[in-house]
């Protein structure tokens, strides 16, 4: 059975604080480009405070808790909130959305990551892979209907996924301490710098539409919507989790690290976050 890697509060995004921090901009302003410049100097910033935290370059990971205690008072907090709000709701989500609304939905979110699993690729060497993304970012994004419909995958270009915490790994960056994040869910000092990163280098960060006039309420409903579909995916391996572990806190960071690890060795193969049916995962093993 495949290892899950649960970021399960807000997979494949950013928390809610990170969106309002960078805001959005409007289409065709003058000061686009230093917006963007100024906001990656920013992120880059608030990256080097965090990656401060991380490890140096290290041939096998080790993946500490120094933070234990805060990080299991963060994790009751994010369970709380899940069994009160989140799990019903995705619930909901999962039993009445049609299943190819589910999979628009999902297809339209990874369409909004491509730009960042684009760059990641080729910071990593993988040359072939990062056209592939190049080219289903354009063609989704124009045909597809802002990303609603992969005509990309129907067109043999591979739908995969990549972030910037890969790409240190993959330069040889050890995980760093675990890490708890609110409303975020586990992850460690790299990985969240990634996050950070991810987040200052994708256009779609400084863009909204129709002309911005709300640009606050329509970053949160995107996150909120995401969210609720990241989360429709894992509702049952969450609950069979929780009934069978002693220590639900030690058995999420297990699999976490397991899952991420896999990754990062590419003993898994990595899948998109988004556009799969009710009954799959997010990783699927590699014959």
């Amino acid at each position: 059975m495949a290892i899950l890697t649960v970021h399960f509060l807000t997979i494949g995004s950013m928390p809610l604080f990170l969106r309002t921090l960078i805001g959005s901009v409007h289409l065709g302003a003058n000061d686009l480009v230093m917006t963007f410049i100024q906001r990656i100097r920013l992120f880059l910033t608030l990256s080097c405070v965090a990656f401060a935290f991380a490890t140096n370059p290290v041939a096998k990971a080790e993946y500490r808790d120094p933070l234990e205690n805060i990080n299991r008072v963060v994790f009751e907090i994010n369970d709380t909130v899940d069994g009160l709000v989140l799990r019903p709701v995705a619930v909901i989500y999962r039993d009445l959305t049609p299943r190819f609304v589910k999979k628009g939905v999902g297809n339209f979110f990874h369409n909004l990551r491509e730009p960042t699993i684009m760059l990641n690729d080729f910071f990593q060497g993988k040359n072939d892979a990062g056209v592939e993304s190049l080219v289903r970012g354009l063609v989704n994004t124009t045909i597809g209907v802002a990303g609603v419909l992969d005509i990309g995958e129907e067109m043999g270009f591979e739908k995969h996924d990549n972030d910037f915490g890969l790409t240190l790994a993959h330069h040889g960056f050890g995980p760093g301490a675990y890490l708890v994040v609110p409303f975020y869910g586990p992850t460690t000092t790299r990985d969240f710098t990634g996050a950070l990163v991810d987040t200052a280098i994708n256009p779609w960060t400084y863009v909204t539409v129709g002309g911005g006039s709300t640009p606050v309420i329509e970053g949160i409903s995107r996150r909120v919507l995401n969210t609720v579909h990241g989360r429709h995916l894992l509702i049952d391996e969450l609950d069979t989790l929780k009934e069978s572990s002693v220590d639900y806190y030690s058995s999420i960071k297990s699999f976490y690290e397991q899952g991420r690890e896999q990754q990062v060795t590419g003993r898994q193969k990595i899948q998109s976050r988004g556009g799969k049916g009710d009954d799959d995962i997010y990783f699927d093993d590699e014959d």
